[in-house]
């Protein structure tokens, strides 16, 4: 499981940026990017979009 944002939804409000405990999550050339390395998956940045681009995946 990972976290992935659609980028075709994604405004980098910077909502999820600012809620991540663990810092993953950057806003590069206008979307959010999720660093996988730092991301601990507990979903906190999903609620957190107000445009519904972050997600889960298999």
């Amino acid at each position: 499981m990972k976290i992935v944002v659609d980028p075709q939804k994604c405004i980098a409000s910077g909502e999820c940026v600012s809620l991540c405990p663990q810092n993953a999550i950057s806003i590069q050339d206008g979307v959010a990017v999720v660093d996988d390395n730092l991301c601990d998956y507990d979903g906190i940045c999903i609620p957190a979009c107000p445009q519904g681009a972050i997600s889960f995946t298999e």
